[in-house]
């Protein structure tokens, strides 16, 4: 247990400024003695110095700061020290986000300053920085908890004593607007496909909510068609062969690490076996033995990495298709196309529908698992949304609640207040009138 006391310093010999100054003490792991000039004497209160010190005495006991006296080292040194320790243990994206907001930092503050003499006005300067940049509230906020992660890592391995981004604010952003496909508009979708391709991944997509990557690494071998379910499972690094050529089979892992079945329809399962003889002997459901050749020539020169798209303008063919599908529902209709209500999603939205819609018949433990989450409260919050059927179920059963009457009964209820004398008047006030001088006034 590490101790802080409190000491005002004596007079200092002569020669030096005649002033007094208050100090935290306390004794390190390493059998050292530490202290801390906090305020001089006559500036600050007794009061106010216990109050540091019981802030620091609660640092000290929480974890949250480390009594040893902190290695020095610069930002610039910390960033590429931290990149090293993580890089072999993330995803190369998360990898990515530690790389972005460690520039930031050094942008804002240099990469020469001293890890220790970052404090929560430099944390600021790092936010205006972004904001000058014209960055949006949520780069700010990805940032911000980047750096939080990376100076508690840094106060782990005794660099500093306490985290300047722990308890700092980080603003709160607009969540963008969950886009939910409806049936009618995944019908749709489903009869404008340009290929056989493009109509078994919206599918796929919308009956097992399998994120994108997942369902771009699925092999044959991951789809049982007779438990009618398919399995999320890591890939490891290989080969096969089609006709003494050689395809890669390329390393991959779940996102939580973890492997799970999800439940198959019967309609997209023949769907699937249609498919498969057109794939050409590929491994994979959705690459073809062309992108894989492609795939191999790239690692070949070194220059495919686990950022590359599997599969390009994946985005732009599927905002086309839902361009066509959106003027197929209007003609259909035989009205414009404005008057059709479609907003653009993305393939991730396709996820979301099934999330919500399975949200009505599942318990959502289950839903969570189908879904590879490694909390409910991910699902619940990120991945289910009310849309117009909740809408109207929701104002049906208000109708219901509040009209249980007949008209004819709420007319007679009516009436029996009138010769009763009482009536209710905004303020929410019972008033009672003499209901034969109101008949005579009026007459």
């Amino acid at each position: 247990m590490t101790f802080v006391s409190l000491y005002k310093t004596k007079r200092p010999a002569r020669g030096s400024p005649k002033r007094k100054v208050w100090q935290l003490r306390w004794m390190g792991t390493d059998g050292k003695r530490y202290c801390d000039t906090v305020g001089e004497v006559g500036k600050m209160t007794k009061r106010e110095a216990e109050g540091l010190q019981r802030r620091k005495q609660s640092a000290f006991d929480a974890g949250l700061a480390g009594p040893d006296k902190p290695k020095r080292v610069t930002l610039g040194q910390f960033l590429n020290l931290h990149r090293e320790a993580i890089q072999a243990d993330v995803r190369p994206t998360t990898l990515r986000e530690y790389g972005h907001a460690g520039r930031h930092a050094c942008d804002a503050l240099g990469e020469h300053i001293r890890l220790d003499r970052i404090g929560p006005a430099e944390v600021g300067k790092v936010k205006r920085h972004l904001q000058q940049l014209g960055r949006s509230p949520a780069t700010i906020r990805k940032t911000v908890t980047a750096m939080n992660a990376m100076m508690a890592r840094a106060m782990r391995q005794g660099f500093i004593r306490e985290n300047p981004f722990t308890g700092q604010a980080k603003g709160k952003t607009q969540s963008k607007r969950k886009r939910i496909f409806r049936p009618h508009e995944v019908e749709a979708m489903l009869a404008v496909c340009p290929t056989q391709w493009w109509r078994v991944f919206i599918k796929m997509a919308v009956t097992t909510g399998l994120r994108k990557s997942e369902l771009l690494n699925l092999v044959w071998a991951d789809i049982d068609f007779d438990a009618r379910t398919v399995t999320v499972s890591r890939k490891d690094a290989g080969v096969f062969e089609i006709q003494d050529v050689d395809y890669p089979i390329l390393p991959w892992s779940t996102k939580t690490h973890e492997e799970r079945s999800v439940p198959v329809t019967d309609d997209t399962l023949e769907l699937l076996t249609r498919f498969r003889l057109r794939s050409g002997g590929s491994r994979y459901l959705f690459l073809s033995l062309a992108r894989l050749s492609a795939i191999q020539e790239r690692m070949a020169h070194d220059s495919w990495n686990p950022n590359c798209r599997m599969m390009n303008n994946l985005n732009r063919d599927f905002e086309v298709i839902q361009r066509h599908a959106h003027r197929m529902l209007a003609e259909k209709r035989g009205v414009e196309l404005a008057d059709v209500e479609w907003s653009i999603g993305c393939i991730h939205d396709l996820r979301r529908t099934y999330s919500t819609e399975m949200a009505r018949v599942v318990p959502i433990h289950v839903l969570c698992t189908w879904l590879g989450h490694a909390s409910m409260e991910t699902t619940r919050d990120f991945y289910l949304a009310a849309d117009e059927r909740d809408t109207d179920s929701g104002r049906a059963a208000m109708t219901r609640l509040y009209n249980r009457q007949t008209d004819a009964q709420l007319t007679r209820t009516g009436d029996s207040a009138v010769r009763a004398g009482t009536i209710r008047t905004e303020n929410g006030l019972a008033d009672t009138i003499n209901t034969d001088s109101a008949r005579s006034s009026a007459g």
